[in-house]
């Protein structure tokens, strides 16, 4: 079912979530990122938690956690060695308290071994830290508005990025969306496949060749169906707003 959400579309630096699930041979990946109560502050601050897994390339590793809370001014934490996985791969940790649980938290995550940095942005997108948040088969990137043909400027284009694990060849990829103050859900054609990602992941492409008027705002959750099963992200129970 979709619910109302708002968008986290972001710019400048880095961020990747995966899951428990190792989805791929990338060399970094960021497991989950959770923001709760902070710690020492009865209550008035947020608590930044992050997972990250990482293949043990060498002993002698550096593993950051690049983050913002205001979009302006960004920091660099350590995250520490937590355990030892299968498939020869760690788990990395970092916490550290924020300004509030509300903070508008973006962040990636770096590894640095024999001299080489590897890093999970997103693919070249940040990703915002939120309340439990993990990667999910199907990921939403991002979506840009362009200008629609033969409409003489008055309405729009509208394309989606996400990215999708490859959990078998048959494979749906869809959107679900509606108009602005719209009561009416609509499913878009089925999504382009593009190519690989870094991370072996594929990406494929969403999109509606019209609306009308241009600044219509779109309101939009994704769909991934594949072997018999159906996934959602729908911004962690709500919907993109856009």
């Amino acid at each position: 079912m979709l619910k109302r959400f708002n968008p986290w579309l972001l710019t400048g630096v880095l961020l990747c979530l995966l899951s428990g699930v190792s989805w791929a041979s990338h060399p970094i990946q960021l497991e989950k990122a959770t923001i709760g109560t902070g710690l020492g502050c009865y209550g008035a601050c947020g608590h930044l938690k992050v997972a990250v897994t990482v293949e043990n390339l060498v002993a002698d590793k550096q593993v950051v956690v690049k983050y913002t809370v205001d979009g302006r001014s960004w920091y660099t934490g350590q995250a520490y060695y937590q355990e030892t996985l299968d498939n020869n791969q760690e788990r990395w940790f970092f916490e550290v308290n924020i300004p509030s649980r509300q903070s508008p938290v973006q962040l990636a995550v770096g590894m640095q071994a024999n001299g080489t940095w590897y890093w999970d942005n997103n693919y070249g997108h940040n990703f915002l830290a939120k309340e439990n948040f993990q990667r999910k088969p199907i990921q939403f990137i991002s979506a840009e508005r362009g200008r629609g043909l033969g409409c003489y400027g008055l309405c729009a284009d509208f394309t989606v990025h996400v990215a999708v694990a490859n959990l078998g060849y048959e494979k749906t990829v869809q959107m679900v969306y509606r108009l602005a103050d719209g009561d009416q859900w609509y499913e878009s054609s089925i999504g382009s496949y593009v190519g690989l990602l870094d991370d072996r992941r594929e990406s494929w492409v969403l999109y509606l060749p019209y609306i009308y008027p241009k600044n219509r705002a779109i309101e939009f959750a994704v769909r991934y169906q594949v072997a018999g099963k159906i996934y959602w992200d729908n911004n962690n129970g709500e919907n993109y707003l856009f």
